[in-house]
């Protein structure tokens, strides 16, 4: 015998909601009262004489926790199958014999799970609670099956019964339970149908006509138990809720479900003349704007919704913006479209749904370096404008262009050039300012600022004569603004077609050196700006230079005193001027940004160039939407509809598994179709001063692989005697051929 408490508090055992474990074998009646009673549920109980002299033995376990207030419920009924009475008199549990007649051995064991030894038991009482049917119904199958060789008592209360008979009867019953307790819905697909056009208790009603019209058992009724599709209308919601036995099914059905939800056909507008559209990806006022421009010829301008004001407070923030026949619900991110027909309304949600498109974005490096004037004939950089063969020595080919002007090349190896830097900069030739990286999109402006605000004096003025303790003093009023210095970035993309990018660039590297002016400290601050606009493909490089910055340096030496003796000085000490020129260079490679999935994929490269801490992090992964089946082609001369249901996967029944969504094919120049395939982005790695540079004429594989392709085979040649083969081409293998020739 085991009795384990399972709540933590085991001191508070007096509790009626807490929760134990019994297990009790083979032990005697009066025994298993006291143990009951006495020890586990902690009340006063008397028993009869008669009782006390039973040797009766009794079995009770519990598959699961239970709650004391439910162990003294399951215990009553089980004391009362032993011919026992249970009183409660005033909180004292007595137990009294009410007949004379023995009784069998009998164990009561709560849940579907029947004990493999029964200790030859003639009964087990088995208490069972079910998930999903009624027990009425259930009881009513069981006893249509196995009849009166188990006995079953109804506990509506809690939606369960009580099972009575041998232990092979009650495995049996056991079973049968299991498989006829489970979902009415198990193993069905299911769809979320949204209308546009009617409502979704008229669409139910059309489907389930069209159904049945073909054949297919639809039906509107939850009850209906041989319906192969069931269609549930939520007027609330504004939905149709669809169940099918098959994928094919319900697929058959979201396609008549299309053909149903039709304009109306008599031209006239719908919903009182108008009609919504909920904007998905785009800004919806930008949208009502262009739409609003479109319908009205641009002659109608935004005009805000006017908001009372109360009590000399300023107007609220507008809870929607009318754009001509075109509203803005900002609340629901809402267009609302007045006073148009049917086919109005189909060209102009035409129109919209081309508008509402996810805006791609574009990631942008920018590598800020700057070289002396002997390092940039070892990167050689060619400033002509044609591509740069970066890595290879020689000098630079100014192309007709001087040299302290803004100068562009295109790279054609940015990790190649992002290497020599690295190198160039252990030899003290070079120093990276700065690697910033940014996503900005289509269209708007994102910008970096790394530094310091220096506050410059801007005007001085004086207040006049004021009198003080000290006699008069002369008051001055200065005016400051900060400025702000250090690394500066601002990009503005424009995506256009084919992936080619309108780059508006404003790059500044400024730093401040205090002067002394008169009685104010205003300091002196060196910039080096650009700002340009490029045009370039998805991926490449373009480097802009040209601003070229010289320090003059001086130092002299001697013996000191005497050098600074004038005429006579200089045959005692030294004196030497430098000068060094440094250029700022600015490689710019911006990548496009086409979905949510490059945007993940570009997330993990650069999470990659980190360290172990951000390979910890998790990141939301995106998952595909289920595609929506195409209706079938309707004829010409039906009216095409407005708008499509959405083909939602509800959450509460079981779907068939969701495929993972395939890699990404690599990408291709576009052939002779047009079509370009799309590749996940590469992001070239974050500058470091250890990186080697690689050698030049070094051609190893772009992924890192050491391996050298093997050199294609020679043509086919016929030896002497008729034996074939191919010609040598290789020549590590020639040269050794010939080495063996001579030796012989």
């Amino acid at each position: 015998m085991s009795v384990t408490p399972s709540s933590s508090d085991a001191a508070n055992t007096g509790a009626a909601d807490e929760e134990v474990s019994i297990a009790i074998e083979q032990t005697p009646l009066p025994m298993f009262v006291q143990i009951l009673y006495g020890n586990v549920l902690k009340r006063p109980y008397a028993m009869d004489a008669a009782v006390s002299a039973r040797t009766d033995p009794v079995t009770f376990k519990s598959s699961k926790p239970l709650s004391k207030r439910r162990l003294n419920e399951l215990s009553a009924n089980l004391l009362r199958s032993y011919g026992l009475g249970i009183e409660d008199l005033d909180g004292v549990i007595r137990i009294t014999a009410q007949n004379s007649a023995g009784v069998n051995s009998t164990r009561l064991t709560v849940g579907r799970q029947v004990p493999e030894n029964t200790g030859g038991l003639s009964q087990v009482h088995q208490y069972v609670e079910l998930e999903y049917v009624k027990n009425s119904e259930m009881v009513q199958w069981l006893r249509q099956i196995l009849g009166q060789r188990v006995q079953l008592q109804e506990d509506n209360a809690r939606n369960a019964f009580l099972l009575s008979g041998s232990a092979s009867e009650i495995r049996a019953a056991i079973t049968l339970i299991d498989s006829f307790d489970q979902p009415r819905m198990r193993g069905k697909v299911s769809a979320r149908l949204n209308p546009a056009n009617i409502s979704p208790v008229d669409l139910a009603n059309r489907l389930n006509e069209m159904l049945n019209a073909q054949g297919i058992s639809a039906s509107q009724t939850v009850t209906t138990a041989q319906a192969t599709v069931l269609l549930i209308p939520m007027q609330g919601t504004g939905s149709v809720f669809a169940f099918a036995t098959s994928q094919a099914l319900l697929d058959h059905t979201v396609r008549w479900a299309m053909e149903v939800d039709k304009p109306n056909p008599a031209g006239t507008s719908l919903r009182g003349g108008l009609f919504t559209y909920p904007v998905k990806y785009a800004d919806a006022q930008a949208l009502a704007q262009t739409l609003g421009d479109v319908l009205s010829a641009g002659t109608t301008g935004a005009v805000a919704t006017p908001q009372p004001v109360t009590g000399g407070g300023t107007a609220a923030t507008p809870a929607s913006r009318t754009f001509g026949r075109v509203t803005v619900n900002n609340a629901t991110n809402t267009l609302i479209v007045k006073g148009t027909s049917s086919d109005e309304q189909q060209q102009i949600l035409d129109l919209l749904r081309e508008l509402d498109r996810p805006a791609k974005s574009a990631w942008i490096e920018v590598l800020i370096a700057e070289v002396t004037s002997e390092a940039k004939d070892e990167l050689g950089v060619d400033w002509s404008g044609n591509t740069a063969g970066v890595g290879v020595k020689g000098p630079l080919k100014t192309g007709g262009l001087t040299g302290a002007g803004l100068n562009l090349s295109y790279v054609n190896s940015a990790s190649t050039l992002l290497a020599k830097l690295s190198a160039l900069s252990t030899q003290g030739k070079s120093r990276i300012v700065s690697y910033p990286r940014v996503l900005a999109r289509n269209g708007e402006t994102a910008s970096i600022r790394v530094g310091r605000e220096v506050p410059v004096v801007t005007s001085v003025q004086s207040t006049g004569q004021t009198g003080g303790s000290n006699g008069n003093q002369l008051g001055v009023l200065q005016q400051i603004q900060y400025r702000s210095t250090g690394v500066i970035l601002q990009v503005r993309p424009v995506i256009n077609s084919g992936n080619r990018l309108d780059l508006e660039v404003t790059q500044e590297v400024s730093s401040a050196i205090p002067t002394e002016t008169g009685v104010t400290s205003t300091p002196t601050i060196t910039n080096r700006h650009i700002e340009t606009k490029l045009s370039l493909r998805d991926g490449s490089s373009v480097l802009l230079g040209g601003l070229i910055q010289r320090n003059d340096n001086s130092s002299s030496g001697g013996l000191p005193g005497v050098k600074d003796i004038p005429i006579l000085g200089g045959l005692f000490g030294k004196w030497s001027k430098t000068s060094d020129d440094t250029e700022l260079l600015v490689m710019i490679t911006p990548y496009v940004v086409n979905d949510d999935f490059e945007a993940e994929q570009l997330a993990e490269s650069v999470r990659a160039t980190f360290g172990k801490w951000a390979q910890e992090l998790s990141l939301s992964r995106v998952v595909k939407e289920r595609p929506v089946p195409m209706p079938p082609a309707a004829p010409a001369e039906r009216t095409p509809q407005l708008e499509t249901p959405q083909y939602v996967p509800s959450q509460a029944m079981p779907l068939p598994q969701t495929r993972a969504p395939a890699s990404r094919p690599a990408e291709g120049p576009p052939d002779d179709s047009g079509i370009i395939t799309s590749k996940p982005l590469q992001v070239a790695p974050t500058p470091s001063l250890s990186t080697e540079p690689p050698k030049p004429g070094d051609k190893r594989p772009a992924d890192g692989a050491a391996s050298k392709p093997a050199p294609a085979p020679g043509p086919a040649v016929t030896l002497p005697g008729g034996v074939k083969g191919n010609e040598v081409t290789d020549p590590a293998v020639l040269d050794e051929i010939k080495k063996l020739i001579k030796q012989k």
